[in-house]
């Protein structure tokens, strides 16, 4: 130690400063991390709030509201279709029952159509109509009863004479005005016959049996009445006059 000199220095420690930094890298990598898991939570929390949504949304409902429309419509077809049916069973029941001359007329129109082959192919001219042995011509034109009786002559006819119920009837269910008929009388102190001058089968209850000297008949009655008004008029032959 004797000739050399010994040197001293202090030395301080120092703290680094590079263990912080990387401290503060680990805290701000944790941040991320924790920010970056809570924003795919996040994400996550929205996807499944988000799922039943898109889920409705893939609901046929336009299949649905489909049905409920058929459903609607097939109950109310169906419900006009009782209503209807009610309500022709209940028109079936509110028919008024036919009365003995309704029936009467009934059964002579299908004797007539019946009776019709009878006719050996002959048929009546224009406005001519046959039921059995007979035709008969209704007229469209108004006169009086002279004049009528002119008209059927011409025809080689006569004015109608009716022979009983069933040909009345016949008549009348074809009649919609006054027509005359070939019964008359002299005078009101005289009886009603026929052109032929036969006296009628039929019963009349004429109460007005001053009111005229000629016979006239509509769909519901045969009544007297003055010879000079004007009505039409019936005409009738037999078949066999109608092969010429």
């Amino acid at each position: 130690m004797s000739g050399k000199h010994a040197t001293y220095a202090t030395v301080k420690h120092v703290p680094s400063k590079k263990p912080k930094r990387k401290e503060k890298t680990k805290e701000q990598l944790i941040y991320t991390e924790v920010k970056t898991v809570t924003s795919q939570s996040n994400q996550t929390k929205i996807t499944r709030t988000e799922s039943p949504e898109e889920k409705g949304s893939s609901v046929p409902f336009p299949w649905f509201f489909t049905v409920v429309i058929l459903g609607i419509f097939c109950f109310l077809l169906l419900l006009t279709t009782g209503i209807l049916g009610f309500m022709v069973f209940q028109g079936r029941l509110l028919e008024p029952p036919l009365d003995n001359g309704t029936q009467e007329n009934s059964t002579s129109k299908n004797m007539t159509l019946k009776e019709k082959p009878l006719n050996t192919g002959k048929e009546c001219k224009s406005k001519w109509s046959c039921c059995g042995q007979k035709c008969y011509y209704f007229s469209d034109e108004l006169t009086n009863f002279e004049e009528s009786k002119k008209i059927c002559k011409e025809m080689n006819s006569m004015l109608l004479k009716i022979k009983d119920h069933e040909e009345l009837n016949f008549i009348q269910s074809g009649l919609s005005y006054f027509y005359w008929i070939g019964l008359s009388r002299k005078g009101t102190r005289n009886q009603w016959t026929w052109e032929d001058n036969s006296k009628p089968s039929l019963k009349f209850d004429w109460k007005e049996s001053n009111k005229g000297n000629c016979a006239s008949i509509t769909a519901t009655k045969m009544s007297p009445a003055d010879c000079s008004r004007s009505m039409h008029f019936i005409c009738e032959k037999k078949i066999a006059c109608l092969a010429t």
